[in-house]
């Protein structure tokens, strides 16, 4: 959700404390759904209905903190990184990895 939000919002001002940064939480869940997929070989077949499913939660959830922070962002109804991208550890929107 992280990547979805610092794509999307249109104000770049900073949220949380520099503890909580987006990188920090960004690796930690990118691992945790690596860590979730080696464990159990049968998620791969899964992958796109899981991702589909995963983007639309993470979508109304950023939604709904663009709203807190009275921002008007339309998030896109599909989701516009591969699941590699959102695997990847060093990928992050915006960086020199970001086109599909």
């Amino acid at each position: 959700m992280e990547a979805l939000s610092a794509s999307f919002r249109p104000s770049k001002r900073i949220r949380k404390a520099a503890h909580d940064s987006p990188d920090l939480r960004n690796r930690f869940s990118r691992d945790q759904a690596q860590s979730r997929i080696d464990a159990t070989p049968s998620l791969k077949r899964h992958a796109p209905e899981l991702f589909a499913k995963a983007w639309q939660q993470a979508r109304r959830a950023a939604q709904k903190s663009f709203e807190l922070y009275d921002e008007q962002v339309q998030v896109p109804a599909d989701c516009p990184y591969s699941i590699e991208q959102v695997l990847d550890p060093d990928y992050f929107p915006g960086s020199q990895q970001a086109s599909k």
